[in-house]
């Protein structure tokens, strides 16, 4: 957790907020382990965790800012111009936290502003789901300090319409919360405001999610079952995670035919997953396992040197011939015993092996130099 309101608001959970924090280390490590989902809405906060006995649900609740209190927070953020050039420019100062102190409208909870609950059976209270929840918000709060006004009932657009109408001159209704017209801030304040950085971009997730339980199995006569749409609902969150780590191989463009293939390749050390998806796939689980080898080598190009056979001159097989010592030409591939080289339609040469069950499978990357395909043998 990093950031000023991200410290502010885990000083609150270690400090002020419990009388018991007997489960403080055990829910700080499944907030590492796990990485679930938060669902935050105005006032509420929760996340599925997964535990032996099946998926538990923490919550909690935050007391909504009154109007009036609003009002006093958007009447003290106009009167300050730096404040308003923060606000408006997307920074919420941690000089307003004790600054709007007088006025009742402290973003991080105390312990009065709190209220919370878990599906689970232990007695602690905090539990650890509990708590990992809290600290999971803490880190959200680090990125984004914004959630906060959420987490009052409020969000960045009230705050900064009502503190706009302040500035116009107009007033807030203390009855309703902050609302009021944009009329927009004047030209000098905008330039005598100080330059900041721009925030920095939310964190990326350390793993990728775990799908929960389904609540309501799926219809008898879908085709489809509980176990089928986790993994896929597993293998989506995989392709996003790496998508956001830079990898633009969402996959998403692939036939459902190359589709299973990536999948099966995904779980090559799960024999059985293979023969599942084979199975559910009306495949065959050796030809799809070659396949999901090939993959996992190779990607995209692997299996289509896997699978693509095609009449080379001889010409273009010499090199392959020289590197092998010797061997027979077929189509596009160079045999010499349990050794085969074969040659793309791009010019990459591949080397497969014989194994005993599957035939001929990929061994090696693409290479220009057919040496350098024999070379590259894991």
């Amino acid at each position: 957790m990093s950031g000023w309101w991200g410290d502010a608001w885990r000083s609150a959970v270690e400090n002020d907020l419990f009388d018991d924090l007997s489960e403080f280390g055990t829910g700080r490590t499944l907030a590492r382990k796990q990485t679930p989902e938060l669902e935050l809405e105005p006032a509420l906060a929760s996340c599925p965790f997964l535990s032996r006995a099946g998926t538990v649900v923490p919550s909690f609740g935050l007391k909504k800012f009154t109007g009036g209190q609003w009002a006093s927070l958007a009447t003290f953020i106009a009167a300050r111009p730096a404040l308003v050039a923060a606000v408006l420019t997307g920074t919420l100062s941690p000089s307003l936290e004790d600054a709007a102190e007088p006025v009742g409208a402290r973003l991080v909870p105390g312990r009065g502003d709190i209220t919370f609950s878990c599906t689970c059976d232990a007695w602690q209270e905090p539990c650890r789901h509990v708590v990992a929840l809290f600290l999971l918000v803490g880190e959200a709060v680090a990125v984004d300090p914004f959630l906060l006004l959420l987490l009052r009932g409020g969000s960045r657009n009230d705050l900064v319409r009502a503190v706009r109408s302040e500035r116009g001159g107009q007033g807030l209704d203390a009855g309703s919360g902050p609302r009021g017209t944009d009329v927009g801030v004047r030209a000098a304040d905008a330039f005598a405001r100080p330059t900041s950085k721009l925030p920095s971009p939310r964190p990326l997730p350390r793993r990728w999610g775990t799908p929960v339980e389904l609540r309501v199995a799926p219809p008898v006569d879908g085709g489809v079952g509980s176990g089928d749409l986790r993994e896929l609902a597993a293998d989506a969150a995989r392709r996003a995670a790496r998508l956001l780590v830079g990898d633009d191989r969402s996959g998403l463009h692939h036939t459902s035919d190359v589709d299973v293939v990536r999948r099966a390749a995904e779980h090559l050390d799960d024999p059985d997953h293979v023969g599942h998806l084979a199975s559910r796939s009306g495949l065959d689980v050796d030809t799809l396992t070659v396949r999901a080898i090939a993959w996992s080598r190779g990607g995209m190009a692997g299996l289509t040197a896997n699978d693509d056979r095609w009449p080379a001159e001889p010409d273009r097989l010499r090199s392959g011939v020289e590197a092998l010592g010797a061997g027979r030409c077929s189509a596009n591939a160079v045999i010499a015993g349990s050794t085969q080289l074969r040659l793309d339609r791009g010019g990459l040469w591949w080397r497969f092996d014989a194994d005993v069950r599957y035939g001929w499978v990929l061994s090696s990357d693409g290479f220009d130099d057919p040496a350098d395909a024999l070379a590259d043998v894991s």
